[in-house]
């Protein structure tokens, strides 16, 4: 109210840099509110995911967004793919790593690919000892420049001009929720890797989830 109040007073290059002030501030705005919608506490109902089935559902959603570009899209299962996790939030977490993917491949001048790979991982939950399945989403674009890696699951943090810094933000929250692990492999103008840790259905991971699961086990 103050800058606009302001504005009427200014002359027209004054003016302009108070425009320019207040599309700033509204788009602050517009992502605290985007933010505090997606941090809310939301109800996880664990059950027994097929992670295949998840990554094929993102495939066909992402196909008109991968034949514009060109990026050739492989997915390599060599394990049974069933997680103990909400699976609408898996769904949200690949979906964002995908299309996260995408927006890195398609700046490439080189190959454009991207690879979802589903896997028995050698690590185990620290707390249960059940062991992982291992989601990889791997992509031959930009990569993270060191300096950055530590910082892509910060809120707003973005390399991208029109980017917003939430969705990894928002994948790291909800691989949390889902009591995994997330880590990333990455170099710069060569690719990266994004790594998901999810329990596999094992007994044990009643540790970790309570008895709640034991209509999956």
């Amino acid at each position: 109210l103050m800058a606009l109040r302001l504005k009427r007073e200014l002359n027209n290059e004054n003016k302009e840099i108070v425009d320019r002030m207040i599309r700033q501030i509204d788009r602050i705005d517009s992502l605290i509110k985007t933010l505090f919608s997606q941090v809310k506490a939301q109800m996880v109902h664990f059950t027994k995911c097929n992670l295949e089935n998840i990554a094929e559902d993102i495939r066909e959603l992402v196909s008109t967004e991968l034949l514009k570009n060109g990026i050739f899209f492989d997915m390599q299962v060599s394990t049974r793919p069933f997680v103990i996790a909400d699976c609408d939030q898996v769904h949200t977490i690949l979906l964002n790593l995908v299309l996260n993917a995408i927006d890195s491949v398609k700046q490439v001048k080189g190959e454009r690919r991207i690879e979802i790979v589903i896997t028995n991982s050698p690590a185990k939950c620290p707390n249960c000892g059940v062991p992982f399945i291992s989601l990889e989403v791997r992509d031959t674009g930009t990569g993270i420049k060191k300096e950055d890696i530590d910082k892509i699951f910060y809120p707003f943090f973005t390399t991208k001009p029109e980017g917003t810094g939430l969705g990894l933000f928002l994948v790291h929250k909800l691989v949390k929720e889902n009591k995994g692990l997330i880590n990333v492999k990455s170099q710069y103008n060569q690719g990266s890797t994004f790594i998901v840790y999810l329990h596999s259905v094992n007994a044990g991971a009643e540790a970790c989830f309570g008895e709640e699961i034991s209509s999956v086990l």
